[in-house]
């Protein structure tokens, strides 16, 4: 976890160097703890004003915590699109690997249903990805979704 941390500190000194002196300070911050990331990740897709894009990719659940099956049934952890943020103009985005496409089948119609744009990459996507409101971006730092590197600024 000291290398994740140090490559954070790294990335925030990059990110307000290129901003020049006068720029607001960056937020860079590593989020370890597995269900902290869950709870963010939620916590930040009810935050959105304007605008929520999100790179859904698998796996969803780590198996060697879990075991072969997942903790819980993907059918009951649908997470709909914010309908206040679709009503007032704002846009709930999703791009999903072909393969998670699959495997949430189900859940496609009904978050299109609900107001939510969808692509289907052709193939896998590079990482999990949630950037809100072009300030905030949650980006997890193995294929699992933990940990996730949590970086607020409006330069974004």
């Amino acid at each position: 976890m000291a290398e994740i941390a140090a490559l954070s500190v790294r990335l925030q000194e990059r990110f307000v160097r290129a901003l020049g002196a006068g720029a607001m300070t960056a937020i860079c911050q590593v989020i370890v703890d597995r269900w902290h990331v869950a709870a963010l990740y939620d916590a930040l897709h009810g935050s959105a004003t304007h605008d929520v894009a999100d790179w859904a990719t698998g796996p969803y659940f780590d198996p060697t915590t879990f075991g072969s099956q997942p903790p819980t049934d993907l059918s009951t952890g649908y997470l709909a699109p914010d309908r206040d943020l679709i009503s007032d103009g704002g846009r709930a985005r999703t791009v999903y690997a072909r393969s998670t496409a699959e495997y949430v089948g189900a859940h496609l119609e009904k978050a299109l249903a609900d107001g939510e744009e969808i692509r289907v990459a052709d193939g896998d996507l590079p990482m999990k990805l949630l950037i809100v409101d072009d300030h905030t971006v949650l980006v997890p730092l193995r294929p699992y979704g933990h940990p996730a590197l949590l970086i607020r600024s409006r330069h974004l």
